[in-house]
């Protein structure tokens, strides 16, 4: 990254959280996303260390793909350093701010807020329309979330923005860092910082809500969305159907999720309906927002839920595998007698329980046996059948299993050493012979050569 990059990304975070007094203890989230795309890594720094704030996000952002998001309010000084914030880590917004990803509402804003111009504006995009994110500074921090989600909510409604940004604990990404496309028809580009002109220092809340107030539901009828003809209530499968137009597949979504969530449907419900939708489909981490900002507007949890509320989980038992009673292992009916004293004494010497070497043993001497004993299992038939003797070792971890199976294998061990040492002597023996029957030819083919040189018509000459 440049100098001019690094520049944009502290005047953003220096807009939002310089002289934050009184929630100065606050904590500035710097998010970014991982392989999946989704922003799901997170760090925290004290908002008194703006800088080291800005040179993480300027880290992870030289990574390709890598893109980067600011908390835009103050978390709780107790969140925790290394992971995403949610709802409860709410502290205080030192702004207010709304996201416009629609092209033509971006061109309109300029008209809407020459009354009350942004502090701000963070231009996300111009490819293939402009998109922004307008950034209004508070004079005091506002610690109510209600408040401030009440205030999100009205300049969302004014401006066409994203509502899914009205959540008081929303991620913007970050001025002077590259975007990384990852939505159909962007392109990579950078994020701009720009003051416009009569930017507004500071502004009051009540200003906000004077101007634009919270409307009656967020989702409110509009002649561009799909509806059914009977109930007039939003189409939903046309929602989702328009989704796979290019550019237009987070508002879509969104309106089609929040149909779904005021119609009563289960979270699972939900998931399945847009799965066909989503790149990563029923798991796709884009719809867990959408979902949980739908059920807290229409303040309607997940009927489905039947996860015991907190403190319910009963304490965790101990996992217990008992094994069952084993008999003694009998020497005198499981081994004939001249494996017996063997047996007793390795397992003695090692120790280790005897039926691992006993076992272990029988298997060994059958494999010896191989294919020389044979049963006939009809009498009046020539159905042959060579057996095959199984054996395992059950045991737990350092029990000697290994050992009892070498123990026991060590007589065949023996005899395949001496196996691989006589056919190595054999093809030694067999190389040196064939050396000479090699030399015999080569020399009785030189003698036939020269026979033929003296040949003296037609008679070879024998001498």
């Amino acid at each position: 990254m440049n100098n001019a990059h690094n520049t944009a990304t502290l005047l953003h975070l220096r807009a939002l959280f310089l002289d934050c007094a009184p929630y100065s203890d606050g904590m500035i989230e710097v998010a970014y996303t991982d392989v999946t795309g989704k922003p799901n890594k997170a760090e925290l720094f004290e908002a008194s260390d703006i800088e080291k704030a800005v040179c993480y996000a300027q880290e992870k952002n030289r990574s390709p793909g890598v893109n980067v998001y600011i908390g835009a309010s103050l978390r709780q000084p107790d969140a925790q350093l290394f992971k995403r914030c949610d709802s409860s880590d709410f502290y205080a917004a030192t702004a207010l701010w709304v996201d416009i990803d629609d092209g033509d509402a971006a061109e309109r804003a300029s008209e809407i807020y020459k009354e009350l111009p942004p502090s701000f504006i963070v231009v996300t995009g111009t490819y293939p329309k402009k998109r922004l994110q307008l950034w209004w500074r508070l004079r005091e921090p506002e610690p109510n979330k209600a408040t401030v989600k009440k205030a999100l909510s009205g300049i969302c409604h004014a401006f066409s923005g994203d509502k899914a940004v009205v959540d008081p604990i929303r991620i913007m990404r970050a001025a002077g860092t590259t975007a990384w496309p990852y939505k159909e028809g962007r392109v990579q580009e950078t994020t701009e910082f720009v003051v416009p002109a009569n930017a507004s220092k500071t502004v009051s809340i009540d200003q906000i809500f004077s101007l634009w107030p919270e409307p009656l539901l967020m989702i409110a009828p509009s002649d561009d969305k799909p509806r059914n003809l009977l109930t007039n209530r939003l189409d939903i499968r046309a929602l989702l159907d328009r989704t796979k137009e290019t550019g237009h597949w987070h508002q879509n979504m969104r309106d089609a999720i929040a149909s779904m969530v005021g119609s009563g449907y289960p979270d699972e419900i939900i998931r399945l309906s847009c799965s066909s939708y989503c790149i990563d489909s029923f798991i796709d981490a884009d719809l867990t927002p959408l979902i949980n900002s739908a059920r807290e507007k229409w303040g309607m949890p997940d009927p489905d839920n039947s996860m015991p509320p907190a403190g319910e989980w009963p304490d965790p038992q101990p996992i217990q595998a008992p094994l069952k009673p084993v008999l003694p292992f009998d020497f005198d009916t499981l081994l004939p007698e001249s494996l017996r004293g063997w047996v007793k004494d390795a397992a003695g010497r090692m120790p280790c329980p005897p039926d691992f070497i006993a076992a272990a043993a029988i298997v060994t001497l059958g494999s010896l046996i191989g294919a020389r004993c044979a049963i006939k299992p009809k009498e009046k038939d020539d159905w042959l059948i060579v057996p095959n003797l199984w054996g395992g070792i059950v045991g737990s971890p350092s029990v000697k299993k290994s050992p009892a199976i070498t123990e026991a294998t060590k007589p065949l061990d023996r005899l395949v050493a001496i196996a691989i040492e006589r056919q190595q002597m054999a093809e030694n023996e067999f190389e040196a012979i064939n050396i000479i029957h090699e030399a015999q030819k080569d020399e009785i083919t030189s003698r036939l050569k020269g026979a033929v040189k003296k040949q003296k018509g037609g008679i070879i000459d024998e001498k």
